[in-house]
Parts: structure tokens; C-alpha cells; sequence
């Protein structure tokens, strides 16, 4: 096929009886009916190979362009030219047995099936489609295909022919064309200048379409001449038909200055038309109402008559630059030109004046003038060498307009992305931002509904009721979640405002909003922070609380039974004083994973204390179900851990309370699976306890006590309060009262008189003590103001070294008082010896004063022995104006007690100390 690219010596009239005599071979061809498309056949070729039908048939095939196929009569291929490898990629031999449907987008073989290829063909001799058709590297295009039936002389169908050409390059440009007619539509209905379109239908112009700005112009009325010929339209302004019908014919536009009445609304304007063409057979005219221009000119012209009466500033200037004539509204003006006698006009009034006089134009232009803003019309004056200067103030206009150009400047640097649709919600205009939010450009979006940012997170009720509240109060504003271009979802804080015309007509819709993700990340990671154990991730006490007062409403409402454990790690403090704290947190991270193991996914395993778990089964049908979680626990923690190169052993001792039978509220569950689980400790550890009524005995409660203070002391439990001490006599602060206080994390704050006792008893209170000591230091960081109390008992158990020991811190500035004086036993001659500063005076004692006798004269023998030991004073407990006033007229003023302050917290006593008066209030 050497001759393809020379020009082909076939005619026509050979084609044509190769095709009829196509038509009487053995295969019942009818005739080929498809030209050569282009390819160019040597004569000698031609002569060579058309010896019988059927071979010029074939040879004419191999030799076009298009796709030319055989087709029996299901449709399978029986034939197909060699043009199927330039056109699709396949050899002859991989078409031909198939269907065409075989190659079909998939969307199109939806839509077509073997009787829709052929019924047709079969019906009128001809059948022609549009599909998409897959080339054998995967890619699609789109082919054209002619289907012809070949029949027998009864009309039987044997055969159908086929021919398929590449129409890809025209689809693209259809569909480029159909994009770009909806970007016209777009921007011609929001052309902000009224535009009517005209459509020549034959001899006739006929009215076809106008945008929102006719409608407004026309209010509202525009719609009803549609179809109506512009020859009548405009029957009192035929010179309007004559620029139409000019504008058509030389495909030309077209500017008129024109002034008629608008038919719609009877109103008489002064229009600039411009006149477009637009292919193939249309006319628009914009239109843009000058009427108040036109109007200010001819008061312009009519205040010419009357200067003095004009309100802005009129003068009139020779050519030589000397002022004329001025009206006394230029006065101003003109002053401040003056140099002297003399009024030196600027270089731009008399650029003005030369330019007016020699081109004998009228010429309109701004000044900035004393910060404000003129718009001058000067005007020659007919045959001589002069013009007036008609000023206006437009300093307000010039505002305006600044601010709209810093709304536009806005729009295109802010952070917000920002929307405008029309009425019917298509995007008309996005900023900037928007593209960089949603990875959406204008050309992407402009045209099309906002809903293409759906993210599918959001039901139909969402918006049905957003649009609802839009519709009523003309806003709506709310968190959402859209879908940016790479498909990725985001919530954004959105904001949608309705702008109406001035006919109460939907104009627009504003939305402006922007990218909440880096903030609902932080809120979740604060949250999850928030409840959630740092080192195990499990739920800490308040998530656990939380869920835990949740399990018991539950339970109640449905009537079941669910169960608190409270786990404690038996040797826990040994391993993790032993070998260090980070194989102690490996150990806890690995007790949390166990624990997870052993629950149902309702159930909660939380971290509430440093070796201390919870659980809460939320429903359970029988105690055996709590058993064998317990079980579980047990068989999963018994096994040995390896961690840090050690291999660990650990039990856990686990108590059990049971809703409802051993508590309805959540205090009482806290309370008594404690208590169980102390009772499972004193078993020696690796044991369960369920509790028992026997259990909450005062035994029990006073032996959970001491436990809890010890894992108070472990968990630093104690805070200290600290009482102010002031002197009476000038209200000032002398000094302060370090106070502990026990924070319960579930009791709340427990006096000490609760715990007190229990701590000396035990052993404990020195421990405490030595927190309350340090934190007191911590805060008071400078310990030589540091007074230690001492009570009386306490000084006498060890008389000898309690004394070697106060002496030497006395050494070191350190101070001592006795505390509670007169409630102990303790002995005047061995008082004496200690190196004491301070003796407090029991509230016991003062509680009574003044009216009390035995009680002045138990204080006023105190005072005097204080003074004879050389000691100072502090009342302690003093709460009323009779006591203040019993120790003042005895000579004494460090008051501590209720008349001055309770107890305070580091921080209510930094507030304290800042009054103006830290005494009484």
C-alpha cells in the first residue's frame, strides 16, 4: 500500500460500480457505502487488485481511514479494515468474533445492547450512534459508526455493514463549546448593565432573552415582550432598528448616545447603547442609563445662568490665567491661591484652562482641594479666549468608592474563603482563598452549585433546615464539614448571608468561611488529654467518673445489675523503687493492655492512681460473669513479664461492689469496692473480695482510713492552708499559720480532726509533717522566717534530744512556738530550757471571753507567765470584737483567728496580702 499518500486516480463512478457489483457475490454484500476518507490509491494499484467484487470491496476498505466493518447478523465482527490498529491499537485478528459492545465504556454499554445497535438499521436501512470506544491501551475515544443492513432478496437480514470514525477532537470541541455557552449564560445574566437580546429569524428581529439588570430596569415587566419584533418595539425610535440591523450585518459594535421612553415603565432616559454581535444570528444591546448624568449637566448649565445662586464654586478664567469672575461660594478657594495681593492659580487650573480654550472641548476633571475632592466641569465660552469652572464637592462619593475598592481588596487577601452565587445559587465569584482552602480554582467552580463541597457527613434534614433559617432570617451560621478537590474532608466554621435588590428580591448569597481543622484537632487532643492517662491511654478518674455515673443511670433505668472493681497492684512500690521508674511504667502500660484483654467492648478498665485500676461492667446477668473476670485478670497478670531485661512477677488484689445490692449511688460503689479491696489485700495479695455489710464496720472504716492516708501521703494528698497572723495594734500582717489539709480525690477535704489522730497513731504524722514542712519552705523560700510549732506532749517524750535538736536549728535562724499551751502536761521547769520564741494561747481558753471569768483568768496567768519566760503572745481562735478587745487591753496584739481570716489557700492569701488593709473587712 505503497500509494497512500498520492493522489488517488479512483473516480467516482468506479467506486460506485464496485459497490453494485459488491452486491451480487456469494457473501450478499449490498453495497459499500462508505467514502475513502482521504487516502490516496495508485491507478496501477487499483488496476491490479479490482479483479472481482468481493476483492475491491476489501481493497477500497483497507484503504480509507475510517473503521469498516462486517458484522453478522447478532452483530459479532466478521471482518473489520487494518485502519482498526491505527484507530483502536487491536490487530484484525483481536476484533474480529467480538461484539462492538465488547469495547464500549461501560456507561455505554448501560445504555445500548445488541437489539439498540441494530433495530434501527434493520427499520431504516441506516443506523447511525455516538459512543465511547476503549483502545487497547485502556484509554477511551469517542467513535461515530454508520450501520447499514445487508439483505437478501426477500428482505432478510445476513449481514450489517459498519464504518467508524474518530470524532474525539469534535466531542471536545462540543463540549468546550457547551462550557463555554454556561460561562456566557453566567456572566451575561449578572452583567451589572441591562442587556436585551435580539435574534434575526428571518427578515425580523425578534426579542429572546435579557439578564437580572433589564429586569430591574424594566421592574420586573421585561418578560412580557418576549417574542415581540423590534420593528414594533421600537416603533417611536426606528433609529434603534437601523444600528440593530448595522451591528448584524457588519458583525460589527456598535456606541450610540440615545434617548427615548422605556416602554416597560413609561420613564424617560438618556441611554449609551452598545450594540454586539453575537454568532451566528443574535444582537445584544447593553444599555447604561445617563439620565442623571445628563440631568447634572443641564443644572450645571442652568446654574451657569445664576452663579451667585449656585451652591458649589463657580469662576470664570482668561486665557491668561487671571480669575474673572467668582461666586462667593469660591471664595475659599480662591483665598487659598492668594499670594498677596494676587491669585497665583495651581499649574492644574491652568493645564485645565490651555487645554479647554484650545481644543474647545469641555472637560471634566478632579481636584483634591484642601482634603476634599472636586469634580470640575470646565467649559469654553463661546468666541472668547475663557472658561468657567463648575465645581461639585464629591469628597463623600470618593469615600464610597474608596470603600468599595478596600472591600474588593479585601475579598482578594483575606485568609476567609469567600463565595458569591446568584439567585438560583450558582457560583458567580470565589476568592482567592477559597482556591487555597479547597483546592477548587475559579475556572473549576464559577457556574456550578456550592453543593460540589458536600462531604456526605450531613443529612438531608441539615440542610433542609439551614436553608429554612436562611430563607427566615437572611443568615445562617455553624460548623459543617465539606469535601476539598482531593477528596478530603474538613470542617470549616461557615457563615451564609442573603443580599436582596432593591425589590426585596434575592440577589446573591455571601458565604464566608474558614478552615476549623488544626483547631478541632487541638480541641480533640485536649479532650482526650483531658480524660485520658498520658502513660497507659486508659480513661483517668474523671472520664471514669463520668462513665461510671453513666453505667449506674443505666442500670436503673433498665433494672440490671452492673459491677465496680477496684484493682491495686500488690509489690507494685517495691519493683518500682527496685529498678527505677521507667521499668515501673512499663509494667503499668503492660497491666492496662492485660486488663483491656480480660472486658467486653462496653465495659471501661480506667487508671485512676499510680498502681491503682478501675473497671466498670456495665451489664452483668450474674455474679459468676464478675468471677470470671476476675479469673481472667488473674491467669493474665500471674504470667511473668519481661521489661527492661528483668523478668517480673505481679499479682493484683481486686475489690467488688455490686449495684444495687452493695450501693444505689455512685459515693456508695466508690466507697465499699475499696473497702473490699483493702480486705482482699490484708489476704495477702493476688485475691478478689466482694464486699459484705460486715465489712463497713468501725474497724473496717477506720482501717480503710489509715490505708487511704498512707496512699494519701504516696499520691500527695496534702495541701497546705495558711492563716494569717496580725498585729492588732496597725492591722498588719506579722505573719502566718501553716495549716495541712487532706484532699480526698473522692471525699473531698477531711479535716484534721479526722485524720490527725489516725496519722499519730500510726506513725504517719511525720511524714505529713515533713510535706506540710517542705511545701511551707517551697512557699515561704526564705527559712529564717520560719516558726516551728511544737505541741506540749510532744516536747516532753524526748526532753533531752528533742532540745540538742531545736537548739541547732535554732543556730540556723530557725524559730519555735509552743503550740496549744495549757491543754498538755508539760512541765514549767523543763519548759524553761528549750529555745523557745512564741507561746500560743489555746482557742479553748478564748472561746469564752470575755463574759467567762475562769477563762480571763486562766488567759491573764498565761500572758504573765509568757512574759516572765520571755515569750511573745499569739491569741489563736480569736473571732469576736469582745476577744480582740480582752488581749488588747492586756497588752497583747498578734491576733490569729476567724475575726481577721480563715485558712487560706497560697493563692486567696496572695489576694489577701494585696488589700489596702489586711485586717478586719
Amino acid at each position: 500500500m505503497t500509494g497512500k499518500n498520492k493522489k488517488s486516480d479512483l473516480n467516482t463512478d468506479e467506486i460506485k460500480h464496485t459497490v453494485s457489483s459488491a452486491g451480487k457475490n456469494s457473501d450478499g454484500l449490498n453495497g459499500l457505502f462508505l467514502n475513502s476518507g482521504g487516502k490516496n490509491i495508485k491507478s496501477t494499484t487499483v488496476k491490479r487488485e479490482l479483479k472481482t467484487p468481493e476483492s475491491r470491496y476489501r481493497f477500497i476498505s483497507e484503504h480509507m481511514l475510517d473503521l469498516v466493518g462486517l458484522h453478522d447478523s447478532s452483530g459479532l465482527y466478521q471482518y473489520v479494515s487494518s485502519s482498526v490498529t491505527d484507530i483502536l491499537g487491536y490487530t484484525p485478528d483481536e476484533v474480529i468474533g467480538k461484539s462492538p459492545l465488547d469495547f464500549f465504556h461501560p456507561e455505554d454499554r448501560i445504555k445500548n445492547n445488541r437489539d439498540s445497535i441494530y433495530a434501527s438499521a434493520n427499520l431504516t436501512d441506516e443506523s447511525r450512534m455516538q459512543n465511547r470506544v476503549r483502545k487497547k491501551d485502556g484509554t477511551y475515544i469517542w467513535l461515530e459508526t454508520l450501520i447499514r443492513p445487508i439483505k437478501d432478496d426477500n428482505g432478510n437480514i445476513l449481514q450489517f455493514q459498519s464504518s467508524s470514525r474518530d470524532i474525539s477532537e469534535r466531542k471536545s470541541a462540543e463540549e468546550k463549546m457547551i462550557e463555554s455557552e454556561m460561562m456566557y449564560r453566567t456572566h451575561y445574566k449578572n452583567f451589572p448593565l441591562p442587556a436585551f437580546t435580539w435574534t434575526k429569524t428571518g427578515s425580523e428581529f425578534i426579542f429572546t432573552d435579557y439578564n437580572d439588570a433589564a429586569f430591574r430596569l424594566t421592574r420586573g415587566k421585561v418578560s412580557t415582550y418576549l417574542g415581540q419584533n423590534a420593528v414594533e418595539f421600537y416603533s417611536d425610535n426606528p433609529s434603534v432598528v437601523d444600528r440593530m440591523v448595522r451591528c448584524f450585518e457588519d458583525k460589527s459594535v456598535i456606541t450610540a448616545e440615545e434617548s427615548y421612553r422605556i416602554k416597560s415603565t413609561g420613564d424617560y432616559k438618556f441611554i449609551i447603547s452598545s450594540y454586539v454581535y453575537v454568532p451566528p444570528s443574535m444582537v445584544t444591546i447593553h444599555t447604561e442609563d445617563i439620565t442623571e448624568k445628563k440631568l447634572r449637566e443641564e443644572e450645571i448649565r442652568s446654574l451657569a445662568k445664576f452663579p451667585e445662586d449656585n451652591p458649589n464654586p463657580v469662576f470664570r478664567v482668561r486665557s491668561d490665567n487671571v480669575v474673572i469672575y467668582s461666586n462667593t461660594a469660591s471664595k475659599w478657594l480662591l483665598d487659598s491661591w492668594k499670594s498677596g495681593d494676587s491669585c497665583h492659580l495651581p499649574d492644574y487650573i491652568s493645564d485645565a484652562v490651555k487645554y479647554v480654550i484650545t481644543f474647545n472641548q469641555t472637560l471634566t476633571i478632579d481636584f483634591d482641594i484642601k482634603n476634599r475632592v472636586f469634580n470640575f466641569t470646565v467649559t469654553p465660552i463661546s468666541g472668547m479666549n475663557e472658561v468657567y469652572f463648575y465645581g461639585l464637592d464629591i469628597t463623600e462619593k470618593k469615600m464610597a468608592e474608596e470603600e468599595l475598592l478596600l472591600v474588593g481588596r479585601v475579598f482578594e487577601t483575606t485568609t476567609e474563603g469567600i463565595v458569591v452565587t446568584d439567585s438560583e445559587n450558582r457560583i458567580i465569584r470565589v476568592n482567592p482563598a477559597f482556591t487555597a482552602i479547597t483546592g477548587y480554582s475559579s475556572d473549576d467552580v464559577v457556574g456550578k452549585n456550592p453543593k460540589i463541597l458536600k462531604s456526605e457527613r450531613h443529612d438531608e434534614v441539615f440542610y433542609r433546615e439551614m436553608w429554612r433559617t436562611i430563607t427566615e432570617k437572611g443568615v445562617w451560621e455553624g460548623e459543617i464539614w465539606n469535601r476539598r478537590k482531593n477528596g478530603e474532608t474538613y470542617p470549616e466554621w461557615l457563615s451564609i448571608n442573603l443580599i436582596k435588590d432593591e425589590m426585596k428580591r434575592v440577589k446573591n448569597y455571601v458565604s464566608v468561611f474558614r478552615d476549623i481543622s488544626d483547631i478541632k484537632n487541638s480541641e480533640q487532643k485536649i479532650e482526650y488529654q483531658a480524660y485520658h492517662d498520658p502513660l497507659t491511654g486508659l480513661p483517668n478518674r474523671s472520664l471514669f467518673s463520668d462513665r461510671l455515673a453513666l453505667a449506674v443511670n443505666q442500670a436503673v433505668r433498665e433494672k440490671n445489675q452492673m459491677a465496680l472493681l477496684y484493682i491495686d497492684l500488690d509489690r507494685f512500690k517495691v519493683i518500682n523503687d527496685s529498678l527505677g521508674h521507667i521499668t515501673g511504667d512499663y509494667l503499668l502500660q503492660h497491666v492496662a493492655l492485660k486488663l483491656n484483654e480480660c472486658v467486653r467492648d462496653g465495659d471501661t478498665v480506667a487508671r485512676v492512681g499510680g498502681d491503682e485500676f478501675v473497671i466498670i461492667l456495665s451489664h452483668i446477668d450474674e455474679i459468676n460473669d464478675v468471677v470470671r473476670v476476675c479469673g481472667r485478670i488473674s491467669e493474665k497478670l500471674n504470667l511473668p513479664v519481661v521489661i527492661e531485661g528483668h523478668e517480673l512477677f505481679i499479682s493484683a488484689s481486686i475489690g467488688i461492689s455490686i449495684f444495687p445490692d452493695d450501693g444505689a449511688t455512685v459515693a456508695e460503689l466508690h466507697k465499699n469496692a475499696d473497702i473490699a479491696m483493702y480486705h482482699a489485700k490484708e489476704l495477702g495479695g493476688g485475691e478478689y473480695q466482694f464486699f459484705s455489710v460486715e465489712m463497713n464496720s468501725e474497724v473496717d472504716v477506720r482501717f480503710m482510713l489509715e490505708l487511704q492516708l498512707r496512699r494519701a501521703i504516696e499520691q500527695d494528698q496534702f495541701d497546705v492552708f495558711f492563716q494569717p497572723i496580725v498585729d492588732s495594734r496597725t492591722g498588719i500582717t506579722a505573719g502566718f499559720e501553716a495549716l495541712s489539709r487532706w484532699i480526698h480525690p473522692e471525699l473531698g477535704v477531711i479535716p484534721p480532726s479526722t485524720f490527725i489522730p489516725v496519722a499519730e497513731e500510726t506513725g504517719h504524722i511525720v511524714q505529713i509533717n515533713e510535706l506540710v514542712l517542705k511545701k511551707s519552705c517551697l512557699k515561704c523560700k526564705d527559712p529564717g522566717n520560719l516558726i516551728i510549732e511544737i505541741t506540749e506532749d510532744s516536747i516532753m517524750q524526748n526532753v533531752d534530744e528533742i532540745n540538742v535538736i531545736m537548739k541547732e536549728l535554732k543556730n540556723k535562724g530557725i524559730r519555735f512556738s509552743i503550740d496549744d499551751f495549757g491543754t498538755g502536761y508539760s512541765s514549767l521547769s523543763y519548759l524553761k530550757k528549750f529555745p523557745l520564741d512564741n507561746l500560743k494561747i489555746d482557742r479553748s481558753f478564748i472561746i469564752d471571753l470575755p463574759d467567762d471569768n475562769d477563762s480571763k483568768t486562766l488567759a491573764k496567768t498565761i500572758i504573765v507567765l509568757a512574759r516572765e519566760l520571755g515569750l511573745k503572745i499569739i491569741a489563736e481562735g480569736v473571732e469576736k470584737q469582745e476577744q480582740l478587745d480582752f488581749f488588747t487591753q492586756n497588752g497583747e496584739y498578734l491576733i490569729q483567728g476567724y475575726y481577721y481570716s480563715r485558712p487560706l489557700a497560697f493563692k486567696d492569701l496572695m489576694i489577701f496580702l494585696q488589700k489596702p488593709e489586711s485586717a478586719h473587712s
